[in-house]
């Protein structure tokens, strides 16, 4: 497998970028800062996949852009995450793209407990192949759409009550407040 933790990718079109021929188990990335063009995480065929708390965002609008991008693969786990989209391209921008996952309960992933910022495209994308992903709940700030689910099948689950929105917070007082529109 693969274990990359506490690295700097700036200003590429890939951060991580995963294709092996057959099926390839054990890609582990925390605690990374990713800037790249085209695609932060890029992934075929991988299985046993842990991607947490790491800071990922788009690097200039000349190209689409998949912030994570998974072909194919299964036992996936997308959590903790700070999305970054620039909300200014031409060209399709998504958070989380999940093309295809392994028809199985037991290759299932789970894509919760993220915010996502600024998508012009859609924050998380579920394609017509995928099964058995939860989407859980996650923070949606000025996208223009949380989540676009094409699944054929009804085996996926999508629970996205987070909030969206902005939130402005003013100190009057030494008394901090919040207020969400």
């Amino acid at each position: 497998g693969v274990y990359i933790s506490g690295c700097t990718m700036i200003a590429s079109n890939y951060g991580v970028y995963c294709n092996p021929s057959q099926g390839e188990s054990g890609l582990q990335i925390t605690n990374t800062h990713m800037s790249c063009a085209r695609s932060c995480v890029y992934m075929n065929n991988m299985f046993d996949v842990a991607i947490t708390g790491n800071l990922l965002y788009r690097n200039g609008t000349a190209v689409a852009h998949s912030t994570i991008k998974v072909l194919s693969g299964g036992r996936l786990a997308i959590t903790g995450y700070m999305f970054k989209g620039l909300n200014n391209s031409t060209f399709p921008e998504i958070g989380v793209e999940l093309t295809s996952t392994i028809n199985d309960i037991q290759y299932g992933g789970l894509v919760t407990g993220n915010t996502y910022h600024n998508y012009a495209s859609r924050a998380v994308w579920i394609g017509a192949n995928c099964n058995y992903v939860k989407i859980g709940d996650s923070q949606y700030r000025n996208c223009a759409q949380k989540v676009l689910s094409q699944q054929e099948n009804k085996n996926n689950i999508v629970d996205i009550a987070g909030y969206t929105g902005n939130a402005i917070y003013t100190l009057t007082g030494g008394a901090l407040s919040e207020t969400i529109d």
